[in-house]
C-alpha cells in the first residue's frame, strides 16, 4: 500500500482507482464523491495479542520508514504456526454494511494463512496460500450492529528451516531463520460501489 497509503486511506479527497493485491493507484479528488469520501480503519498488532507461538520481532526498517509516523508499532508478530487475534473497532459508518478486511503479510510462498472474521455469533473466513513477498489477503464480510469486530489469523505450514537473504541486505532480523508469516496490518474498509 505504501509509505502514505494510510494518509490517503482515511482522506476524503484520494480515491483508490485500482487495488491490486494491495498495491494501490490513487486518484486526487478536488470535490470529495462517496468513493473518495470511503474512509479505512487500520489496526496494528501489539506485542500483548502475540501469545506464543508467535514471535514479536523487531522491524529493521521501521526508522527510515515513514509509516512510523502514523503509530506502527516498531515490531511485527511472526506466525510459523499458530494464531493471532486482533479487535477491529467499527465505525458508524461500517455497521451493518458490506466490508473488505485487508491483511497485509509478508511470508514465503507456499505456507496456508486463514483469515476469520467473529462478529458477535457470525463466523466467516477465507483461506489462502502465501504467494512470496507481500502480499495483501482479503475478505468480504457483511458486519453487525457492534462497536467491534474480531480478526483472527491462522498460519499453519511454516517452521523450515533457511538462509534468509533479507538478513544479509539489512531488511531481515535474522539471517538463520524459519519460514513464517509476518503480519503488518488488518484494514478494514467500507465497500462501495
Amino acid at each position: 500500500m505504501g509509505t502514505f497509503g494510510e494518509v490517503f486511506a482515511v482522506s476524503p479527497y484520494w480515491e483508490i482507482s485500482r487495488d491490486i493485491d494491495g498495491s494501490r493507484l490513487w486518484t486526487l479528488k478536488e470535490i470529495p464523491t462517496s468513493r473518495s469520501a470511503t474512509s479505512s480503519t487500520f489496526v496494528y498488532p501489539d506485542e500483548q495479542s502475540c501469545i506464543d507461538p508467535c514471535q514479536w520481532r523487531a522491524d529493521p526498517w521501521w526508522m527510515v520508514d515513514a509509516d512510523q509516523l502514523m503509530n506502527r508499532p516498531d515490531s511485527h508478530p511472526f506466525l510459523s504456526q499458530g494464531d493471532i487475534s486482533l479487535s477491529v473497532p467499527l465505525e458508524r459508518g461500517s455497521r451493518d454494511q458490506t466490508v473488505k478486511i485487508n491483511v497485509m503479510v509478508d511470508a514465503p510462498a507456499g505456507l496456508s494463512v486463514g483469515i476469520y472474521s467473529i462478529d458477535g455469533t457470525e463466523i466467516e473466513g477465507r483461506h489462502y496460500t502465501t504467494d512470496g513477498g507481500w502480499q495483501q489477503l482479503t475478505l468480504i464480510i457483511k458486519t453487525s450492529l457492534a462497536d467491534e469486530l474480531k480478526v483472527e489469523i491462522v498460519v499453519s505450514g511454516g517452521g523450515s528451516s533457511w538462509v534468509n537473504p533479507l538478513a544479509i541486505t539489512g531488511r531481515g532480523d535474522q539471517l538463520i531463520d524459519h519460514d513464517g508469516v509476518r503480519i503488518h496490518w488488518v484494514e478494514l474498509r467500507p465497500m462501495v460501489e
